[in-house]
């Protein structure tokens, strides 16, 4: 009997350590603003040694907004370095609420979590050192109620 009520929940903790187990991070780190803040001088620096070019990596922008956050989408400047000193910059559009203005990502309350695909399935063309650069686009020096973003590079198996 206990069987029976166990077999649904050891299935679903096996597909989820599967899943978990197909993507390895090689790298996460987020940066907090003072008083949710995101001056538009305040460049996010990310650096990050990549040693696998064989691999495709997901990259991830993770974002933190407060309900003090007055749109709801984020412009940001994306600028990807490598080893060379060679920079590529992507404009990118995230929206962070739906069309009846409710907040998307993980969170209740004020605070909301958003993990916001960069790349896909992104092949460094070099070993070495390189750095992702966030930096916001919006039309505010000073834009409230971002309070953390991050960055994630991930391994896909």
């Amino acid at each position: 009997m206990i069987f029976r009520v166990m077999k649904p929940i050891f299935m679903f903790l096996s597909l989820c350590l599967l899943t978990v187990s197909c993507i390895d991070t090689e790298y996460e780190k987020n940066i907090s603003f003072a008083d949710g803040i995101w001056h538009k001088d305040s460049v996010a620096r990310f650096s990050f040694e990549v040693k696998d070019i064989q691999s495709p990596y997901e990259m991830i922008v993770s974002v933190r907004n407060s309900n003090s956050y007055p749109y709801s989408n984020l412009y940001l400047f994306v600028n990807i370095v490598d080893p060379s000193g060679t920079m590529s910059r992507d404009t990118v559009e995230y929206d962070l609420a739906d069309v009846y203005g409710k907040w998307l990502g993980k969170g209740w309350s004020a605070n909301y979590d958003n993990d916001l695909l960069l790349h896909d399935r992104y092949r460094f063309a070099s070993v070495g050192t390189y750095r992702v650069e966030l930096i916001q686009a919006m039309r505010e020096i000073r834009l409230k109620g971002i309070k953390d973003v991050g960055f994630s590079l991930r391994k896909k198996n």
